[in-house]
């Protein structure tokens, strides 16, 4: 969960970023085949791809999605041009991938995929982002993580730093699902070709993420959910989600990553059932408090 910077992120601003509890799994065999057979389980356990690649120019035959395999033959691809050695022993591979969460969800089942294929083929995380699809690596950053973290990265140089993230009023905040998965790529793109952002506006969101890393109250809290909604509203020309959406709800809302999709914040006074209640008559079931979802360090 990206919490706050959101955009400007990728300008060089600070962000606070907040693993989550739920993992991917990959799990390697070699076998006797002359292939990578690749399997992968949702968390009912029920296969959502496979394919099976060739160990010569990882193409894959007998896909179940051309583009989930397109994107896998340009990480395996990448791979081997970090690392020579990698699947170089022409040995068939055995590949199964296990989700804890639902894809749908916007979790990181992309960054988390790089990062279990980096460490499978013992290559840097952060480049194999770079060679494929680029972005800014707080993802990446986050899978390899054991609690919130302060992520930058300006001039391709990367700073993570162990964040203290866990006020007093952690009971306070939940997190809702908002229905609608995001494509990041797509939103980023548009904010990159507006420009509609100065250096203070990075050196704002900076400030913001170390007010709410450092920040014990409720009230302040709702307070920098409203700044911190206000400035990346001004820059996308898109009205806050509360604004937009939640209006009548008693609490602050938040946008989280990129705006439109994925999941929301909430920071409330009211407890548990107020939330749930009010957001199932929106129709929005996926509902998890904070302690539920992210990984304390």
């Amino acid at each position: 969960m990206l919490l706050s910077a959101e955009y400007l992120l990728l300008e060089g601003s600070e962000a606070l970023a907040l693993p989550v509890k739920f993992d991917q799994h990959l799990y390697v065999t070699e076998n006797s085949s002359s292939d990578i057979n690749w399997t992968s389980f949702d968390q009912k356990n029920e296969i959502w791809f496979s394919a099976k690649f060739s160990l010569y120019d990882f193409k894959a035959s007998d896909s179940s999605d051309q583009d989930v395999s397109d994107k896998i033959t340009k990480l395996l691809k990448a791979c081997a041009r970090q690392d020579s050695e990698f699947l170089s022993q022409w040995k068939g591979q055995k590949i199964e991938t296990k989700l804890d969460f639902n894809r749908e969800w916007g979790l990181g089942t992309s960054s988390s995929l790089i990062y279990c294929i980096a460490e499978w083929a013992d290559v840097s995380p952060y480049q194999l982002l770079m060679d494929t699809f680029g972005g800014s690596g707080y993802d990446i950053a986050c899978a390899g993580a054991d609690g919130p973290i302060i992520y930058k990265i300006k001039d391709y140089v990367i700073s993570i730093e162990e964040a203290s993230f866990y006020p007093p009023f952690i009971n306070n905040l939940f997190f809702v699902y908002s229905g609608n998965k995001q494509n990041s790529q797509k939103e980023v793109l548009k904010f990159q070709q507006a420009k509609n952002f100065t250096t203070t506006d990075i050196d704002t969101a900076s400030h913001l993420t170390r007010a709410f890393n450092k920040c014990t109250s409720l009230d302040d809290f709702q307070r920098l959910i409203s700044e911190h909604e206000s400035l990346i509203s001004k820059i996308i020309k898109t009205e806050p989600v509360k604004k937009r959406n939640f209006q009548d709800f008693e609490g602050e809302i938040k946008s989280l990553g990129a705006w439109g999709g994925d999941f929301i914040l909430i920071a409330t006074k009211h407890d548990r059932k107020y939330v749930e209640e009010y957001f199932n008559k929106k129709n929005l079931k996926d509902f998890f408090a904070y302690d539920e979802l992210i990984l304390k360090r």
